[in-house]
């Protein structure tokens, strides 16, 4: 198992793509090792992270909250859809889920146990990172997951003081929600990426 530590997740971070990866020209060169996947996983979840923030933020400037939930129950997955392409499949989980499709598996709630561990124990948010190349079936699978602040806003929908309509909103779309009670900072979930080698 391969843990990040928090200089190289920094660094992955601010710069996704390495010189070595990719040209001037912009042409891909082979990868050199798993370092290349991290770095491209660094990459997609960024990409991915900012479509949803922009569709969540265009939806609540427009309609309030209660358009936001209705942004994440509809848009949010055709998001997903369209990220996960070139091999790569990219998502949300949590231990807490407020959509069960996102419930995660064996490996990810290791991983996410793995967190909230580390973040009890002082890591910062930039050090809850994990790259693993794991098999499955004879086939390898490179897997990588980052975690997910709760943030003030997100709290409005996700906190323990959710005002009635909205929570109305939520039990209508979400009848199984359990993503509640988190506080600033905590872990939310995560974001979880796979690709077959």
């Amino acid at each position: 198992m391969k843990n990040l530590t928090s200089i190289y997740a920094v660094v992955l971070a601010t710069s996704f793509y390495s010189p070595n990866v990719l040209s001037h020209s912009g042409e891909v060169h082979p990868p050199e090792g798993d370092e290349y996947l991290v770095d491209i996983a660094y990459k997609k979840t960024h990409e991915f992270s900012r479509e949803l923030k922009l569709t969540l933020h265009s939806a609540i400037a427009k309609g309030g909250f209660a358009a936001g939930i209705s942004a994440c129950n509809s848009e949010a997955p055709e998001i997903k859809t369209a990220f996960s392409k070139d091999g790569w499949e990219i998502g949300r989980t949590s231990l807490k889920t407020r959509n069960p499709k996102n419930s995660p598996d064996e490996w990810e709630a290791k991983i996410l146990k793995e967190f909230q561990r580390d973040k009890d124990n002082g890591a910062e948010f930039s050090e809850l990172a994990h790259s693993e190349i794991i098999e499955k079936d004879g086939q390898r699978i490179f897997r990588f997951m980052k975690a997910i602040p709760a943030k003030s806003m997100c709290l409005t929908c996700h906190g323990s003081r959710i005002g009635p309509s909205l929570s109305a909103k939520l039990k209508w779309k979400y009848p199984n929600d359990k993503a509640v009670n988190y506080r600033v900072d905590d872990i939310r979930g995560a974001f979880t990426l796979t690709k077959k080698l």
